[in-house]
C-alpha cells in the first residue's frame, strides 16, 4: 500500500538470499480522539525526570461594586525529553518542544539508524518529527531497531513501527514509549498493519494461521472489532489481503485474491469494484473522495511480469481509466513500473521502482506517458510549496538515506534529515499528506 514495490523488492531480495474505519460502525463521528491503549506501556528509551514547569497568573477586574476574576493560577508540567548523543546523528531539539497542536501536513516522521556501515558497528535508532522549518524533534529512541515506519496516525502523535521477528509496535510519540505489540504473519506483500483513517483511534491488522487469512479492526489493546476481509490463504504472497481505509473512515476497500471489494466498517459487504481485466490491483491512495489510486499488474502474454501500471478507480463500482501507460517494445526485468500518483500544482507526477532499490518520480503527460528521465531519484513524500520533499538513498540495501528538498528541475534545495558520517542514516520516512491528496 504506502511502499507497496518496495516491499516487493525486499521481498524478492530476501527470497533471493525479507485506512480503516476509525470507529465502529455506528459512529457518527470519524474524527473523534484517539482512544487510550490499556495496553501495558514499555518504555523505549529512558525519559529524563527533568520538569518544566509554567504558570499562568490570575488576573482580577473591578468595576464598582462587582469583582471579576480570571481563573486561578496553573501550573502545566512537561517532562524533558533528553537528545540521544552519537557522533553518526544529526543535531535535534527535545520532543518535549514539539508545538502538537501544529504537526500535520508538510511534517515528517523520520526513522534513522546510526549503524556505522564501515565498521559494521550498530548504534542507537532514533525517530526524528521534522517541522516545515526543518526543525528535528527526537520522539523515540531505540537501542536496536526498529527498521520501517508502517504507519502514523492522522493525529500525528502516534505511530505504529516494524521490528525484526514480526512485530509491530505503537509508539506514543508524545512520551516516546511503545504502547502496544502487534504480532503479524509471515509472509505479506504490502503493509500488513495500520491504523485506521482518519484519526488511528483503531489498528488494521493482517493475520494468517496457513489456512485462513484475515483482515481485522481491532482497537488499539488488540481487541477485534471487526473483520473486514476473509480468505483461504493463498500459495503466491501477491494474492494476499490487502487494504485502504477509507476516506472519512466508514468503510475500507479490501484487495483479494479475486479482485477489490468495498466493505463498511463492520466489515459488511458492500459490493465488488471494476478492475482492469487480468490484473492484479492494490489500493494504494486517495485521489479524491471517490477515487483511489491503484497499482496494477498485468498477467498473461500482452503484460510485462511484475510490471506495475497506476489506474484511478472508482468507489461506486464504475469502470476506471488508467493514469499512466504501459511503455512500447520490450521492458527490462529490472524495471517495475510505477506505483503511486499524485495531482501537485502544475504537475502530475508518478512513483517509479526499479530492482536493486532503484526508485525515481517522473513527470506524467496528458497521454499518460511519463517523462525520462526522472524528475528526481527516490521516494516521493509530499510536495512543498513549489517543491517536492524525497526520501533517498545511495546503496541497492536502500541505506546511506537521507530526506533532502528538490524543485522540480531535480536540483536539491535542502537537506531536512542529512546522513551523518557513515551511518545507515535514514532508513524510512512518512508524511501526514500521504495518505490524502
Amino acid at each position: 500500500m504506502r511502499r507497496l514495490m518496495v516491499l516487493f523488492v525486499l521481498g524478492v531480495l530476501l527470497v533471493a538470499c525479507s485506512g480503516s474505519a476509525d470507529e465502529p460502525a455506528t459512529s457518527t463521528d470519524p474524527g473523534s480522539t484517539p482512544a487510550s491503549s490499556s495496553s501495558t506501556a514499555t518504555s523505549v528509551a529512558p525519559a529524563s525526570t527533568t520538569t518544566v514547569p509554567t504558570t499562568t497568573t490570575a488576573e482580577t477586574t473591578t468595576t464598582g461594586a462587582t469583582t471579576t476574576s480570571a481563573p486561578t493560577t496553573t501550573t502545566t508540567t512537561v517532562a524533558e525529553r533528553p537528545v540521544t548523543e552519537h557522533p553518526n546523528l544529526p543535531s535535534a531539539l527535545g520532543g518535549h518542544l514539539v508545538d502538537w497542536d501544529a504537526v500535520g501536513p508538510g511534517w515528517f516522521l523520520v526513522l534513522y539508524d546510526t549503524m556505522d556501515m564501515v565498521a559494521a558497528t550498530p548504534g542507537p535508532t532514533v525517530l526524528y518529527l521534522v517541522s516545515p522549518s526543518g526543525d528535528r524533534y527526537e520522539v523515540a529512541t531505540w537501542a536496536s531497531g526498529p527498521y520501517d515506519i508502517l504507519d502514523w496516525a492522522g493525529t500525528g502523535d502516534a505511530a505504529m513501527v516494524l521490528h525484526n521477528g514480526g512485530v509491530a509496535a505503537i509508539v506514543d510519540l508524545r512520551t516516546g514509549v511503545e504502547t502496544s505489540t502487534i504480532a503479524l504473519p509471515p509472509d505479506w506483500y504490502s503493509d500488513p498493519a495500520s491504523f485506521t483513517s482518519p484519526t488511528g483511534m483503531n489498528v488494521v491488522v493482517l493475520t494468517d494461521d496457513g489456512t485462513t487469512q484475515r483482515v481485522e479492526r481491532r482497537d488499539r489493546s488488540g481487541a477485534v472489532l471487526a473483520v473486514l476481509g476473509e480468505q483461504a490463504s493463498p500459495s503466491d504472497v501477491r494474492d494476499s489481503l490487502g487494504w485502504l481505509y477509507g476516506y472519512d473512515g466508514t468503510f475500507a476497500l479490501i484487495r483479494h485474491a479475486g479482485g477489490i471489494e468495498y466493505v463498511a466498517n463492520d466489515g459488511t459487504f458492500v459490493r465488488d469494484l471494476w478492475t482492469p481485466m487480468a490484473h492484479r490491483c492494490s489500493p494504494v491512495r486517495w485521489w479524491d473522495a471517490d477515487t483511489f489510486v491503484a497499482a496494477c499488474i498485468g498477467e498473461g502474454p500482452a503484460f510485462p511480469d511484475d510490471y506495475s501500471q497506476v489506474w484511478l478507480l472508482e468507489t461506486d463500482g464504475t469502470a476506471g481509466s488508467p493514469l499512466t501507460t504501459i511503455p512500447p517494445g520490450p521492458i527490462a526485468v529490472v524495471d517495475f513500473g510505477h506505483s503511486d500518483a499524485w495531482e501537485v500544482p502544475g504537475h502530475t507526477i508518478a512513483q517509479w521502482w526499479g530492482d536493486c532499490g532503484s526508485a525515481g518520480v517522473r513527470e506524467v503527460a496528458a497521454d499518460g506517458s511519463v517523462t525520462s528521465p526522472f524528475l528526481a531519484n527516490g521516494r516521493f513524500l509530499e510536495i512543498d510549496g513549489s517543491e517536492m520533499v524525497l526520501q533517498q538513498w545511495a546503496a541497492c540495501d536502500m541505506s546511506e538515506g537521507l530526506v533532502v528538498r528538490v524543485d522540480f528541475s531535480g536540483a536539491e534545495t535542502a537537506e531536512l534529515v542529512p546522513r551523518i558520517g557513515d551511518s545507515w542514516g535514514v532508513r524510512d520516512a512518512e508524511s501526514l499528506a500521504a495518505m490524502y491528496p
